[in-house]
């Protein structure tokens, strides 16, 4: 497991992230919004069960643990 940084870009994206989702009424909560910022800044996908908050963030690909089984068997 690698573990990501938290630098200037991650919080632009984490920013850019809040700003777009308040302006449409639909915060997440600021520690999934560093999360998807992060994710955004390095152009992974996001594993999550949190499925509700993350599939608003626009451009974040959300993965299930679900789904990662399926696709490696």
């Amino acid at each position: 497991m690698q573990i990501l940084p938290f630098d200037q870009n991650v919080a632009q994206k984490s920013a850019n992230v809040g700003k777009r989702l308040q302006a449409r009424g639909e915060k997440i909560g600021l520690g999934d919004t560093l999360i998807a910022g992060t994710c955004l800044s390095q152009q992974v996908p996001l594993l999550t069960r949190n499925v509700r908050h993350f599939s608003r963030v626009p451009n974040l690909h959300v993965i299930t643990p679900d789904e990662l089984v399926l696709d490696n068997n």
